[in-house]
């Protein structure tokens, strides 16, 4: 009997050993994941401002462009920034979001 409760607290002593080490991996992983989430959240929203900016200059009643204008728009720049220090060293923080649009117009 005593030698069966030795060997269970072993393990139990193991098993929290590795947790002990693992749980740092995970939650740095779980951490990376949600920034890279948010950037993919932030790149989309920016896309879609920018295509809605775009689509209402080439509406017939905005009298805001010149036909003259540059064919190609300047790029929508933002510089996001992550919350784990990690991904950040590995990607490069911050991470620069580079967006444009461009439509026909029909005047």
């Amino acid at each position: 009997m005593n030698q069966t409760h030795s060997r269970s607290r072993r393990k139990r002593g193991q098993a929290l050993a590795e947790m002990a080490v693992m749980v740092p991996f995970l939650v740095i992983g779980m951490m990376g994941m949600l920034d890279l989430g948010r950037a993919f959240y932030y790149q989309i929203a920016i896309t879609n401002a920018v295509r809605e900016g775009a689509r209402f200059a080439v509406q017939p009643y905005y009298l805001g462009l010149n036909p003259s204008c540059a064919t190609i728009p300047p790029a929508l720049s933002f510089r996001f920034y992550f919350i784990t220090p990690i991904i950040g060293s590995l990607i490069g923080d911050p991470l620069t979001i580079n967006t444009s649009a461009v439509f026909r117009a029909d005047y």
